[in-house]
């Protein structure tokens, strides 16, 4: 089955923890996928048009990472609190994991330290009739990164920004106010504490993506600036290549330094404005080809995998696809496999 001409089929499930399969992932005794999408016949699959990667001896690993950062929380009422739990530490380590690098517990077996603080304050809230609808929230964030000389590496600020989170229900005032309680029944939660926790969450994002670009240990430019030339209409660099199939290519040769990138590129929804050729696009419909179109095919490509996705996938259909392509890295990124927040595969008796 190795010497088949033809790209493997990908068997994509409803489960976000089973992901992109090869055909022998799908056959593997134990595994239970939900709802497995069938297999394409032979003679629908496209050719194979590169090497394989083999899991048995492809492997992705970076440098030692140490991530530690602060969380402070100004509620509408009552004292200033520390969360229990830094969702943004968190949500940073698993960039890092994901990218390739080891996290580890203690900064003295880190060859790169993060060390950052995060804060959010309330701003107003939204009222109607007595009632709470939205709530408003400034968060800001700073970041430094130092070697294990303690060098400084470099460093990330996160400028004051506000969201608005909706209430999923009209709230009382009292049930917004306060830090969490060990009194509070553990089904009691609190609007304030979800809108927080979303914005947490996007900051752990722009601190990643600003860490994943701008600091030199973490960083490979020529990646994002390939996914960015698909953007530009008019390229004043002759370096820069004037097709989505030449970046399709140049990000397929750079192989698994460009996946981490490639997996951010899957939510990204800008529109392609370079010349293009896709299944099923055409002069009328030129406006649906976006950038993670063009990064699927990339990982199809370095992968030698199909994963289905067309013009027309629905938003929850792509969000499937994303967590397969996930998957199908942890089998290459040990760091990003090993993480403790690795969805793990349901097993039958």
């Amino acid at each position: 089955m190795n010497a088949s001409p033809h790209l493997w089929t990908a068997v994509l499930v409803a489960s976000m923890a089973a992901g992109v399969a090869g055909q022998e992932g799908a056959s593997r005794k134990g595994d239970t996928p939900d709802a497995p999408i069938p297999e394409l016949p032979p003679e629908e699959l496209p050719p194979r048009t590169g090497v394989k990667p083999d899991p048995a001896r492809d492997r992705y690993e970076r440098d030692t990472v140490h991530v530690a950062i602060e969380e402070r929380v100004h509620p509408r009422e009552l004292p200033a609190y520390t969360p229990p739990m830094s969702i943004v530490e968190r949500h940073v380590a698993e960039y890092f994991r994901r990218a390739g690098f080891r996290v580890v517990d203690e900064e003295a077996g880190a060859k790169h330290v993060v060390r950052g603080r995060f804060e959010a304050v309330f701003g107003d809230v939204l009222v109607f009739r007595g009632r709470l609808f939205a709530l408003k929230f400034e968060a800001s964030a700073q970041v430094t990164v130092v070697d294990a000389e303690g060098e400084l590496e470099g460093d990330v600020i996160v400028p004051a920004f506000e969201r608005e989170g909706a209430v999923a229900r009209p709230a009382h005032r009292s049930e917004l106010i306060g830090p969490p309680s060990p009194f509070r029944k553990p089904s009691a939660v609190r609007e304030e504490d979800l809108v927080v926790a979303d914005l947490r969450r996007e900051t752990a994002r722009i601190i990643w993506h600003r860490l994943s670009r701008e600091v030199e240990a973490f960083s490979d430019p020529r990646i994002p600036a390939l996914i960015d030339s698909l953007t530009v209409e008019d390229l004043e660099s002759n370096e820069l290549p004037t097709t989505a199939d030449d970046v399709i290519r140049k990000l397929a040769a750079l192989r698994f330094d460009a996946v981490p990138y490639l997996l951010e590129a899957l939510a990204d929804e800008r529109p392609v404005l370079v010349p293009a050729t896709y299944p099923g696009l055409t002069e009328l419909n030129a406006d649906k080809l976006r950038v993670y179109h063009i990064a699927d095919k990339a990982l199809e490509e370095i992968f030698q995998k199909v994963s289905r996705m067309g013009l027309d996938t629905p938003a929850e259909h792509r969000f499937i696809i994303i967590r397969g392509w996930e998957n199908e890295w942890r089998r290459f990124c040990p760091p990003f496999r090993d993480s403790p927040h690795a969805p793990r595969r349901k097993k039958t008796g």
